[in-house]
């Protein structure tokens, strides 16, 4: 019976976790930001005036999305994080190529290799038997 509860209750975090994303993005400029994956994949902090360029706009523009996408940054302004993907160790990580990248949950890391458009291996810790978990992920796969 623990175990069915223990389910349930991973599986109501898990809908949460959706719903938070979602309302992440509802008023964010998502054509602008989906840039930013593949940026935060390369490993390092993406500047404005790099994020300018990709996206075509100008510095202004640039940090409207950024708020409206609530990046994280950097001491320097740089977004180090997007949408719960950041830079900055967590509990679950994924590397792509060399680069390590890291999540809020679990169940977030496995949509980077989707956004980035690379394969990931992902190494994630099980919150009930505390055991890492390791899975490769393509960028067609579905989780």
């Amino acid at each position: 019976m623990i175990y069915i509860s223990q389910y349930l209750a991973r599986e109501v975090r898990s809908m949460e976790t959706i719903q938070h994303i979602a309302s992440r993005w509802e008023q964010a400029d998502k054509a602008a930001l989906r840039h930013l994956f593949p940026l935060l994949a390369a490993g390092k902090p993406v500047s404005h005036s790099l994020f300018a360029i990709i996206v075509k706009t100008d510095v202004f523009a640039v940090e409207k999305a950024l708020q409206l996408g609530r990046t994280d940054r950097d001491s320097r302004g740089n977004v180090i994080g997007l949408s719960g993907f950041t830079l900055l160790p967590t509990l679950h990580r994924l590397m792509i190529e060399d680069v390590a990248l890291f999540s809020c949950c679990a169940m977030v890391v496995q949509m980077m290799p989707s956004l980035a458009g690379k394969t990931a291996a992902i190494e994630s810790i099980d919150p009930i038997n505390n055991k890492v978990v390791k899975i490769i992920i393509s960028p067609n796969s579905i989780p």
